[in-house]
């Protein structure tokens, strides 16, 4: 199976190994791995044996997608871009539950409402050079 984020990531590869370092990269990769329709190479869905239905492929796609981050930072220190960059990880809405597989508990509501569940979402920033003390964590819920 042939997945869109393969394309995406040969793309990644090639722009890397062709920049000139000595002038500055911007990259957006907006990923599609955990979106509908849910197709996912086997060897990923075989990671969750004790999952069925939507929720096995849908977490076999975060687990792809987590691939496929290790493949650009990879791919920044092949390059020599890596000390240099900054890395900026954010969803755009909670999941979609049911036939999409997501779960967003214990929090109320899913993508496409006003509701925790659908704007409340996980990102992150890394960078070796700019971020030099580790992070704040902030995970409150309310009821």
């Amino acid at each position: 199976m042939i997945c869109i984020q393969d394309m995406y990531m040969q793309r990644v590869s090639d722009v890397m190994s062709e920049h000139d370092t000595s002038k500055p990269l911007f990259m957006y990769i907006p990923m599609q791995n955990v979106h509908t329709p849910l197709q996912v190479p086997q060897e990923y869905i075989d990671m969750y044996p004790d999952e069925t239905g939507a929720r096995q492929k849908y977490l076999a796609l975060v687990t792809s997608m987590d691939d496929y981050v290790a493949h650009i930072v990879q791919e920044l220190k092949n390059n020599g871009l890596y000390d240099n960059s900054i890395i900026i990880f954010s969803s755009d809405n909670g999941g979609a539950p049911g036939h999409a597989g997501a779960s967003n508990y214990p929090l109320k509501g899913w993508k496409s409402t006003l509701y925790e569940g659908g704007i409340r979402v996980p990102g992150w920033i890394h960078s070796p050079k700019y971020v030099t003390e580790q992070g704040l964590v902030i995970m409150y819920f309310y009821k």
